[in-house]
């Protein structure tokens, strides 16, 4: 699934003043997160409109011996 983060990174912690709305670490980013674990990922698998990290999808497809 989508999901929307910031990326605010703590100016005033730095030592620097924050500039709130016109910042831009401070706008929604969209990023993709595993349906099942909602782990952030960098590459994702579809499967029936679902989206799976690499371990879930291997578990999807496991092979039984």
């Amino acid at each position: 699934m989508i999901t929307y983060v910031n990326l605010c990174v703590d100016c005033p912690a730095q030592g620097r003043q924050c500039i709130g709305e016109e910042c831009p670490n401070n706008k929604p980013v969209p990023v993709h997160v595993c349906d099942k674990c909602g782990v952030v990922l960098d590459d994702f698998y579809e499967v029936d409109g679902v989206e799976l990290c690499e371990k879930h999808l291997k578990q999807k497809f496991r092979k039984d011996c």
